[in-house]
């Protein structure tokens, strides 16, 4: 089945202009594809106009929710292609990551991720990423992931955890990442003696 074509976010600004849709322009605002300085940010329309979901939520606060929800997939659906270039070009050039509980695997700029990503895909030849839930504050995206494959020794690949995304202008921009290989063979109650205890 083809895929309808991804809009760019000047698309997306000229598209909701000629339509007049300010809920969409605002929805633009809040994830970063039109300025907040703009005039068409400020415009007001009436209260009683403003279309509002099952909790009260304005419509554009949810279209804002769905552009947002296009990066992850997109991100997703690039891993799952391996398609490299795609999968890149989800990120800002200056893209900053962290991995919080390795503090030393920080790095900026997103040629490192094409690094990083041509390597996992030469080595995990049937790479596949499944986005299971996420969640959003504004311009702030959780997603919850397994990553699993077998690499090329034959050892297998099998990976769960989660990332905070910073989203702005279609592209993520800034990454915090806790994912790591699942591991078997611990119970609960020697995993509460290691966090009180240490290594005794």
């Amino acid at each position: 089945m083809l895929q309808q074509p991804v809009s760019s976010p000047a698309q997306r600004v000229g598209d909701a202009t000629r339509r007049g849709d300010l809920d969409l322009l605002r929805a633009l605002v809040v994830v970063g594809w039109c300025s907040s300085t703009s005039p068409i940010a400020g415009l007001s329309r009436p209260a009683s106009s403003v279309h509002r979901g099952a909790h009260g939520k304005t419509s554009y606060l949810q279209e804002a929710r769905s552009l947002v929800t296009e990066v992850l997939e997109r991100l997703r659906d690039a891993q799952n292609r391996h398609d490299l270039d795609a999968f890149v070009a989800c990120f800002d050039p200056q893209y900053r990551s962290e991995q919080p509980v390795h503090p030393d695997r920080a790095f900026v700029g997103r040629q490192q991720v094409h690094t990083n990503w041509a390597e996992v895909f030469a080595g995990v030849p049937d790479f596949q990423a499944e986005l299971l839930r996420s969640a959003e504050q504004t311009d702030t995206w959780w997603a919850e992931w397994h990553w699993q494959g077998t690499r090329t020794d034959g050892t297998r690949l099998d990976m769960r955890g989660v990332t905070i995304f910073g989203v702005r202008d279609d592209r993520i921009v800034w990454g915090r990442l806790y994912l790591e290989d699942v591991e078997g063979g611990q119970g609960i109650d020697q995993a509460v003696q290691h966090m009180a205890r240490g290594t005794e």
